[in-house]
């Protein structure tokens, strides 16, 4: 199993690894503790997942026992979320939407994986269960960062920068060419996407056809005139 940004703020010692166990209730499964002590805070390459009558979804972050950002400190997010889970559940990956995948440390959950939706209503009734264990859990997810060609396509029809900076920070390349070769860049210069188009320029991501796209479409369409006059200047300024 390869495991993306393993130990990425320092590997974790059995002394603090035990203790955090003793300070938290129920039990903290063996597959568990075993992949904190080999990758701590890393996330598997492969990381789509399937939500029971909901669709895909993928890790977007892992958490770990270490000194880095509170973001990504396993203790941090058990006491940030125990009150609105439940101090039974624990953290330990998260969609880039917020959402948490959990381990459940109670006797009778048996280490089992659930998925916590953060914007759902209903208090327990949020989470859903995976699979029956954390190794089952990593065995059954599949490769890609599960970003659905819809979800990208809204993301751009509706000119969301914060949306598209999370899915490229999911998996998605900023080099990104959809099934007609077009770019990210071209893309939105279709959309008329400005802010987009502007945080792609701030990444560098090449204007290629995009203003030729842009021209077709202002010549039906008068608020895509702005986004013309936006991208000539964006290589004009490349042209100096």
């Amino acid at each position: 199993m390869n495991i993306i940004d393993a130990n990425k703020y320092g590997f974790v010692d059995k002394l603090s690894l035990d203790k955090f166990r003793l300070a938290i209730p129920g039990n903290l499964p063996q597959d568990f503790y075993k992949y904190l002590m080999s990758y701590n805070g890393g996330i598997p390459e492969n990381r789509r997942f399937s939500i029971p009558g909901e669709g895909e979804d993928y890790i977007h972050i892992g958490y770990g026992i270490h000194n880095g950002p509170d973001s990504s400190r396993l203790d941090k997010k058990y006491n940030l979320f125990k009150h609105d889970i439940g101090e039974i559940y624990l953290p330990v990956f998260a969609d880039p939407f917020g959402n948490q995948l959990v381990i459940d440390l109670s006797e009778s959950g048996g280490g089992a994986v659930l998925f916590w939706d953060h914007e759902s209503s209903g208090g327990y009734g949020k989470l859903k269960r995976l699979s029956p264990n954390f190794s089952s859990f990593l065995g059954s997810l599949s490769p890609g960062s599960g970003i659905a060609e819809n979800e990208l396509s809204s993301c751009i029809d509706n000119d969301d920068v914060s949306l598209l900076s999370k899915l490229l920070g999911a998996g998605l390349r900023i080099d990104d060419s959809d099934e007609y070769g077009r770019n990210l860049m071209e893309r939105a210069a279709i959309a008329g996407a400005k802010s987009i188009i502007i945080f792609l320029n701030e990444k560098n991501v090449p204007i290629k056809s995009s203003i030729e796209l842009a021209r077709r479409n202002a010549e039906f369409f008068d608020e895509h005139k702005e986004v013309v006059v936006l991208l000539e200047d964006i290589e004009r300024k490349k042209n100096r």
